[in-house]
């Protein structure tokens, strides 16, 4: 498979995945030139009394995507500071870094992929109530839309909450209420959310890159 066929399986392998709620930054290993990947949600740092629970997805030669019920062996590199188990959630133990890795076998091939994770202290006071976007960045097709989510950094009682979304340019790429981006023309613009809490407005925001459709003959 050449450069420009795995870029383009990538790209849709990418899409599946986080069109399907993945709310991560996402890392891969392929063999084959590309024919087998294995795609595995990645984080980069946790907080102490927080647990994430990653995924990971293998998408085989005829292009089938498959994720839970395979046997993903999940491993930490260090115990003593972070925690996983084998349903990949991730249980911080004191402050420091490991490295969190992923190994799958098929019959013909072992694939893995490995980051690390730093484990901080918890916010504390204000910092508490920050928002987040979910994922760092996200590329789009003319013509695809994604349902972006946020987070806060500790719960908070939200049922009476609104954010507001804004686009910095609506051209490019839109944004509804709800957190439904659309790319409507190539380019980049950058993608807000805020939230007015006790009199302190909290915010964040991603770079969306709308890039052209690629026809597949």
């Amino acid at each position: 498979m050449n450069k420009s066929l795995l870029y383009i399986r990538l790209l849709m392998l990418f899409a599946i995945v986080s069109y399907s709620g993945c709310s991560r930054e996402i890392g891969f290993a392929y063999k084959d030139g590309g024919l087998e990947v294995l795609l595995v949600e990645q984080i980069s740092e946790i907080s102490l009394g927080n647990k994430v629970t990653l995924k990971a997805s293998f998408s085989d030669s005829s292009g089938r995507l498959f994720g839970d019920g395979l046997p993903f062996k999940w491993t930490s590199s260090n115990t003593d500071v972070l925690v996983v188990n084998s349903s990949g959630e991730l249980v911080p133990i004191k402050v420091g870094v490991a490295t969190i890795s992923v190994e799958f076998l098929t019959q013909n091939n072992t694939f893995s992929n490995s980051f690390n994770v730093t484990v901080v202290e918890p916010l504390k006071g204000a910092e508490r109530f920050l928002i987040n976007i979910s994922i760092n960045s996200l590329t789009l097709m003319v013509g695809q839309d994604h349902d972006l989510d946020y987070e806060f950094s500790e719960t908070l009682n939200t049922e009476n909450m609104e954010v507001n979304w804004e686009s910095s340019d609506p051209e490019i790429v839109s944004i509804n209420e709800q957190g439904v981006v659309d790319g409507l023309a190539i380019g980049i613009a950058t993608v807000s959310v805020s939230l007015d809490y006790q009199g302190e407005t909290y915010d964040d925001s991603i770079d969306v890159n709308v890039v052209n459709r690629i026809a597949l003959e």
